[in-house]
């Protein structure tokens, strides 16, 4: 299986850029230590700081990324989060699907 190389998350609406093109999808890299060294870590890192280095990670100005919609966002952050905290022994897998948290329906339809 090949490493990760990049993140890819579809965008519900084009992303408008601030040199005239857009985008339809947002690809980042993939975080490494340099990023984290102006972030301020705690325990859960904040979604501004999250998506600050969403920005840096797809070659994005701030006010760029502050332009995505706010689901958009929302899986952005969804996406990056795992890189950023070290879960008890497991490994961050983005492209795994995320467990749901509503209600099931036990017929399965």
């Amino acid at each position: 299986m090949a490493a990760l190389v990049s993140i890819k998350v579809p965008l519900s609406e084009p992303l408008k850029l601030k040199g005239g093109g857009e985008l339809t999808e947002l690809v980042m890299g993939r975080p490494k230590a340099r990023h984290l060294r102006t972030m301020e870590m705690t325990a859960k890192p904040s979604m501004g700081m999250i998506l600050d280095l969403a920005a840096e990670l797809a070659g994005l100005t701030p006010e760029e990324i502050d332009e995505l919609e706010a689901a958009d966002a929302m899986e952005v952050v969804s996406e990056l989060g795992p890189f950023l905290v070290k879960d008890a022994g497991t490994k961050p897998s983005p492209s795994s699907p995320t467990p749901s948290t509503s209600p099931q329906n036990p017929s399965g339809t």
